[in-house]
């Protein structure tokens, strides 16, 4: 019988449902939570029957049964509080965004290195079945030779009014709806793709619906933003992410445009043709809920804990991505084409 991996919570807000992923994973015990609402630390600690419940993160970090902690807090602790966890001899799983900037999350990388540990990033939806099977049938090339790919997350009206307002502090989220919705798909997108290296990326940002927060909130980043980047091998990728945007509705969607055939997520449809008569398929994979992925996440953390795997969302692919949005930012703000590297 294999020996249970045993694992801390920190932060009960998207936390919870790391909580309810390795509850139900096999070979998981759960020994420890930390938030600073004691009233979620009751209701989550006695839900789960979690003993170890604490205020202060660094006492679930002196607890030596522990083999890993997931960190879900607000974007500007990721980094400091990740870098306790590996320190403190903790494999660590960090929810998305990495950190503020890429900077950042080399630095997470490098203590990671240092403590030879995992350190994991929690992207959900490289968990997906759909996910999966659209990266597997690229690899194939059944696609043939991708020129273009399109991504997008947009809301009508999706500010986030709470978090007790860090989410539209730059100083404290790393900045808008790029940071908290466009990681998502630029990231599912450059996984499909096999994730080819972003060359160059051209962006404009805006900020237009700050009055519809709390007065009191301070509001310091986009709201709506685009981007063009180009990728090596040829290719290109479009991306546009709003918080509110006058629109009929808010959509996610990922496109990819291949010589052979293309698809879309979501929902999976694959657009080809066989003998002249153009044909559309739609794959017979059952499409996987969000929190049903971030179960699968945090179930392969443990997995990647208890045999050493690298993790399908290992650190440095962290990195890479937070290079992709700092040169959105930067592009955006200068009015003009950055290249990377």
């Amino acid at each position: 019988m294999a020996r249970k991996v045993r694992v801390g919570v920190i932060g009960l807000g998207l936390g919870i449902h790391h909580l309810e992923g390795f509850a139900a994973a096999k070979d998981v015990e759960i020994v420890a939570i930390a938030d600073l609402d004691r009233g979620k630390l009751e209701s989550e600690g006695n839900r789960f029957a979690v003993k170890n419940r604490f205020t202060d993160y660094r006492k679930l970090l002196r607890l030596n049964e522990i083999d890993g902690v997931t960190v879900a807090l607000p974007n500007y602790l990721h980094k400091p509080v990740t870098i306790a966890a590996l320190k403190a001899g903790k494999h660590v799983l960090c929810e998305k965004p990495p950190a503020l900037n890429a900077r950042e999350a080399a630095a997470m990388v490098a203590a990671a290195k240092k403590a030879g540990k995992i350190l994991m990033i929690a992207v959900n939806n490289r968990y997906r079945r759909e996910v999966q099977y659209l990266r597997n049938e690229v690899a194939t090339g059944r696609f043939g030779k991708i020129y273009l790919a399109k991504c997008a997350y947009v809301r009508r009206s999706g500010i986030p009014a709470w978090g007790a307002g860090w989410f539209t502090d730059k100083k404290k989220s790393g900045g808008g709806p790029i940071i908290d919705l466009g990681v998502h798909v630029i990231d599912m997108t450059l996984f499909i793709l096999g994730y080819p290296r972003v060359k160059a990326v051209s962006a404009a940002a805006y900020q237009n619906f700050a009055h519809r927060v709390p007065p009191d909130y301070k509001f310091s980043v986009e709201d709506h933003a685009l981007a063009f980047m180009r990728l090596a091998g040829g290719a290109v990728l479009s991306f546009e992410t709003s918080w509110a945007t006058h629109l009929k509705a808010g959509s996610s969607h990922v496109e990819i445009f291949g010589d052979r055939a293309g698809a879309k997520l979501d929902p999976l449809e694959i657009y080809t043709e066989k003998d002249g008569v153009l044909v559309d398929e739609i794959p017979q994979i059952k499409s996987t809920g969000w929190q049903e992925s971030i179960a699968a996440e945090v179930e392969h953390f443990a997995e990647c804990i208890r045999t050493r795997k690298k993790p399908l969302s290992p650190g440095d692919e962290g990195v890479e991505i937070m290079r992709v949005l700092d040169a959105i930012y930067k592009s955006a703000a200068l009015g003009r084409e950055v290249l990377l590297r």
